[in-house]
């Protein structure tokens, strides 16, 4: 194997890929790593699936590459036996790999706990080519509790030799890697904080085309909440908190800005119910391009109560829109609370509400935190920057190899 002084070829193999964007922030950060790896002078050549969550199959696409912005992938389709499809087995993409290994100098496999990450390694193992892993938050505390069992069994029969012989592994908070410390890989595992897009002042609607789409917001403050409706994100905590402060607060509305299984969403939908504040919560379904930069760019305050986060991408955005922030410890991201451009909480529903209740009184700590969220961000976190940083952490981990 020759490594190159300047460029690299990377060989990127992924359970799922844009525009698979039901799966949430892996694939958003993904397609934001590659495309600044891309950005960088490197070649970059994307393998994924053609799975979509609930939604439908993304057309398969063997034969040429599909364009995804300034990316290309390749879609292979799964298997079409159910169990196998639920880890993402896809023969065409293994074979795929296997032809394509020789022409690439690494491989990087995301896709923890499935099918994808076992193939990819074997065959990076068999032609001696390099290999690194993205866990995207699966080895976090919460995350490895929550269907423990069969992610036990499964990392103690196959996913252990995946991780034993990477080249390196990257996660994305500082309790994953202290899991692998703790299991005797510390010294191969890397922290890589995802970055934001950067802000385009032409893509948001206009304040009258805002207005009409969102008439609900009458151009009062909102708290929003913008992730996958998942019971992991903690919608339910503040449902229950931002119901304990809707007489006080009788201006602010409160608007979820994603999409679930449809058990989540009528779940969540219930529950504002029940709490009689259905009226004062806005459902907006998915959201994406114009309107996503709208709702972070005219909201008063983000909030995050999350139970696992790897890295939440949503946060650094909100902040690069000066959006101060109200996130859970799970979340792993204390700059904010440090950098006084949000609060930090446990994910309880009493530390939830006096943290709203502390922003939503005072226009004045408002205004201090978002100042300090914009600072915060773009100080810290730009895709640019994390390209920077993953190349180095590769070329360190090869020239040791």
């Amino acid at each position: 194997m020759r490594i190159r002084s300047e460029e690299l070829r990377f060989l990127v193999a992924t359970a799922y890929f844009a525009p698979a964007w039901t799966y949430g922030g892996p694939v958003r950060s993904a397609a934001a790593l590659w495309k600044s790896v891309l950005t960088h002078g490197h070649h970059v050549e994307i393998h994924t699936t053609t799975a979509n969550g609930s939604a439908p199959e993304l057309p398969a696409a063997i034969q040429q590459p599909v364009p995804v912005g300034s990316l290309s992938a390749y879609y292979h389709p799964l298997s079409i036996f159910p169990p196998a499809r639920r880890h993402f087995v896809s023969p065409s993409l293994r074979m795929a790999i296997r032809s394509r290994l020789s022409c690439h100098d690494v491989c990087t496999i995301h896709g923890t706990f499935t099918y994808i990450d076992i193939a990819c390694s074997t065959e990076c193992t068999r032609a001696r080519i390099p290999y690194f892993v993205f866990t995207h938050g699966a080895f976090e505390p919460w995350a490895l509790e929550h269907k423990h069992r069969k992610k036990a069994a499964y990392l103690s029969v196959a996913e252990r030799i995946v991780y034993r012989r990477a080249s390196g592994i990257f996660v994305c908070n500082s309790a994953e890697h202290r899991w692998f410390a703790e299991h005797g890989l510390g010294n191969r595992t890397h922290i890589l904080q995802w970055g934001f897009d950067a802000i385009d002042t032409e893509s948001p609607l206009s304040a009258s085309e805002f207005a009409s789409r969102y008439p609900q917001l009458n151009q009062q403050p909102y708290v929003l909440f913008m992730a996958r409706i998942h019971p992991k994100k903690g919608l339910d905590l503040l449902l229950r908190s931002f119901a304990l402060l809707a007489d006080r607060f009788p201006g602010w509305t409160l608007v979820v800005a994603g999409s679930g299984d449809a058990n989540s969403e009528a779940s969540v939908r219930k529950e504002a119910s029940t709490l009689g504040i259905a009226d004062r919560v806005l459902f907006t379904g998915f959201v994406n391009g114009r309107l996503k930069e709208s709702l972070l760019g005219n909201a008063a305050l983000f909030v995050l109560p999350s139970h696992s986060e790897g890295f939440p991408v949503a946060v650094v955005e909100a902040l690069a829109h000066g959006v101060p922030s109200v996130l859970t410890r799970a979340c792993y991201v204390p700059e904010v609370a440090a950098q006084r451009a949000g609060l930090e909480v446990d994910p309880d529903v009493r530390s939830l509400t006096e943290a709203l209740q502390a922003l939503m009184s005072s226009p004045a700590l408002l205004g201090e935190a978002a100042k300090n969220a914009k600072k915060l961000a773009e100080s810290r976190w730009s895709w640019s920057a994390v390209g920077e940083e993953f190349l180095a952490t590769v070329r360190r981990a090869i020239a040791i190899r």
